[in-house]
């Protein structure tokens, strides 16, 4: 055995070297990769060149890498970088790092199981010896045993936006214009993606999946959550900035043509008016009618243009719709009352506009809507409204606690913003990042209809995605409205990816049509809704559920006894013994309590697999990075715990002391 050449793989590390060499700054986030990790010497000391260029702040391309390694004789041969560069699949690199990751604590077990069988052999004191094998063996867990456990079931806040997640000239307008007036970067930063969203006529399309009829336009619902005094509307208009220019503009020359078409009808009604008095008093009087013929009539009303919608009934919305087939944005400061209005019931009860809004987020064509005037329908082209929003966390709460199971809440993209001070910064703000913005969202408004590629490089983001999707929602252990809510981001995705790639082209003096959305853009769309808007999503309906589904509640008391306790292991046992809820729930909620934590990473597996179903196994192993990620949720768990142990034992004896308390009672 200790002949046969260690596990690696070479042109996996070829791979991440070249990926990195390609584009540093979108990838280095992605690898978590050690210097020793690579088998190779060179591949070493190729990594940890790239890695301090990176830290501080200088290109790390082949070319300028190469030269930087021949000024310090590391002994890489011309060329060779440039090769691995050549041959990479920039979108598969963190496939080939989990390739080099794995392959490296394929040698760390190695390593630890010949030290283990020469202490076996020459140890002095055994229990010293298996003392330290448990720590080497639990060092290698630490450092990579299992996938990096989602915190379902503690408090702790969602992160704040990156600006590597955003379009640039998104980024640059909202970090600066944020950090100056005091408001929500995050509210901001999404609010301005909904903006662009509703600017781009729904003509523009992405053509989601090779060989099918699969487009989709860029049409958003986005629920920005807060408290009070939080400069929700700061942010939100000064996002909206652009497109209020553009719709004051359109609404100006529209009720100039209104206004006009008015004044010649009312002049086209007198005079026929006029004719048709002439007419009758020339014919009363026996004379024949020499006047003037009767008029052609005025043309149809001109349309009412806007882009921008801020309430009303579903007749109007269809009159408004009508005249703007582009589409339309509707932006409500509080949600809560429009959600409310959705409830209006028929006289046969059912909700009379809650099915007309779904379609509007999907984008129906040709759909009859009455008239607001007169009777008989009207056929509204493209039945489409994006919606953005805001409103507060107990708000919220009662409006998806309400929710139907017609999956109308889980639409919307859904942010949680921390209560905190944000102090506005002593400068001006940056007119140059506000004017970029501005220009970028009038050239969205500009382009007209057409259909957008994906790349080769972007369906395989697109594929990777949408397995983790899949198995999302076929795995059943997340609460139904959250996984519910993850299985909507199969349309979530193709249409960030097509405002990402409309907002990069636009900005950089192309057009959205010139070339197909890329790899890195794919990727910086899917990095953005897993890094970011699911850790939103989870703390959203995690909040709200935990107290409405018995599984997410059982689940979340058992991963407060593994932190508690500093579980290894966790039993069926110690789930019916510590477990509150466990004796109530029902073989299914059982099996799902169990495959949620299987699902979310904090156990790896079960101690037997002699069972088809994981629900139905006795035993499982709890991943160790539970303890290491969450070690201050277990010292806040142990101190309420005794805290609530010794409230308990007040209370006893104070019952216990109490007159007329006897001791037979």
């Amino acid at each position: 055995m200790t002949d046969q050449t260690p596990p690696h793989d070479i042109a996996a590390e070829q791979a991440v070297l070249g990926a990195l060499l390609l584009d540093t700054d979108s990838w280095m986030p992605h690898v978590t990769l050690k210097a020793e990790d690579f088998f190779l010497h060179s591949h070493q000391v190729i990594f940890k060149a790239i890695c301090q260029r990176h830290e501080r702040g200088e290109p790390a391309d082949a070319v300028t890498l190469t030269e930087y390694l021949e000024a310090n004789d590391a002994g890489v041969e011309p060329g060779y970088l440039i090769a691995c560069a050549a041959n990479t699949i920039q979108s598969r690199c963190r496939v080939y790092a989990n390739i080099v990751a794995e392959k490296a604590q394929r040698r760390q077990l190695i390593e630890a199981g010949q030290k283990l069988i020469n202490d076996g052999y020459n140890c002095i004191e055994v229990p010293a010896a298996i003392s330290h094998s448990v720590g080497t063996l639990s060092a290698i867990v630490m450092d990579r045993a299992g996938p990096d456990p989602i915190d379902l079931f503690t408090d702790q806040e969602p992160p704040e936006i990156k600006p590597e997640w955003l379009p640039k000239v998104i980024a640059d307008y909202c970090f600066d214009w944020s950090e100056v007036k005091g408001c929500p970067v995050d509210l901001m930063a999404m609010a301005s993606i909904v903006t662009a969203a509703g600017a781009l006529d729904d003509g523009v399309q992405v053509h989601v999946k090779p060989g099918e009829g699969w487009w989709e336009h860029a049409c958003f619902w986005f629920c920005g959550i807060a408290d009070p005094s939080m400069k929700k509307s700061a942010a939100f208009n000064a996002a909206l900035a652009p497109l209020k220019e553009i719709h004051d503009d359109l609404v100006r020359r529209s009720n100039g043509e209104i206004v006009e078409w008015e004044r010649e009808h009312e002049i086209e009604s007198r005079a026929e008016k006029q004719r048709i008095r002439d007419e009758a008093k020339s014919r009363a009087q026996g004379l024949g009618y020499a006047g003037d013929a009767p008029a052609a009539g005025v043309p149809d009303k001109p349309a009412e243009r806007k882009v921008l919608f801020g309430g009303g009934t579903m007749e109007s919305l269809g009159t408004l719709l009508n005249d703007n087939p582009r589409g339309m944005l509707m932006y409500q400061d509080e949600l809560a009352a429009w959600y409310g209005s959705l409830d209006a019931y028929s006289k046969n009860g059912a909700s009379r506009e809650r099915p007309h809004w779904l379609e509007a987020f999907d984008g129906k064509h040709n759909k009859d809507m009455p008239r607001t005037v007169g009777r008989g329908s009207l056929v509204v082209k493209n039945w489409s409204m994006g919606v953005m929003g805001t409103t507060q966390p107990e708000k919220a709460a009662a409006m998806v606690s309400k929710n139907s199971d017609d999956g109308f809440w889980q639409r919307f993209i859904v942010l949680c913003i921390p209560t905190k001070l944000r102090k506005a910064a002593e400068r001006p703000v940056d007119y140059a990042a506000y004017e970029r913005y501005c220009a970028a969202i009038h050239a969205m408004w500009d382009v007209g209809p057409g259909v957008v590629q994906m790349s080769p490089e972007a369906h395989a983001v697109r594929q990777e995605l949408f397995a983790w999707i899949e198995q999302v929602k076929v795995a059943g252990g997340l609460p139904r409205m959250l996984g519910g809510a993850i299985g909507k981001w199969e349309r979530l995705f193709p249409r960030l990816c097509l405002v990402y790639h409309g907002l990069d082209t636009l900005t950089s003096g192309r057009g959205p049509y010139t070339h197909p959305v890329t790899g890195k853009t794919a990727q910086q769309v899917s990095d953005m809704m897993r890094r970011y808007l699911l850790p939103h999503t989870v703390s959203f309906y995690g909040d709200v559920l935990s107290d409405f589904e018995a599984p997410y509640k059982a689940a979340k008391a058992a991963a407060s006894l593994i932190l508690t306790m500093g579980l290894g292991r966790i039993t069926r046992q110690d789930f019916a013994r510590y477990v509150g809820v466990w004796a109530d729930m029902t073989d299914w909620d059982r099996r799902a309590t169990v495959q949620m934590l299987l699902d979310a990473g904090w156990l790896l597996a079960a101690d037997t697999q002699r069972r088809r179903n994981p629900g139905e196994d006795t035993a499982w192993t709890v991943n160790q990075r539970v303890h290491a990620l969450f070690a201050d949720r277990a010292r806040r768990e142990v101190e309420r715990r005794a805290v609530a142990a010794e409230g308990a034992r007040l209370m006893r004896e104070a019952m216990a002391s109490a007159p007329g308390v006897t001791d037979g009672q």
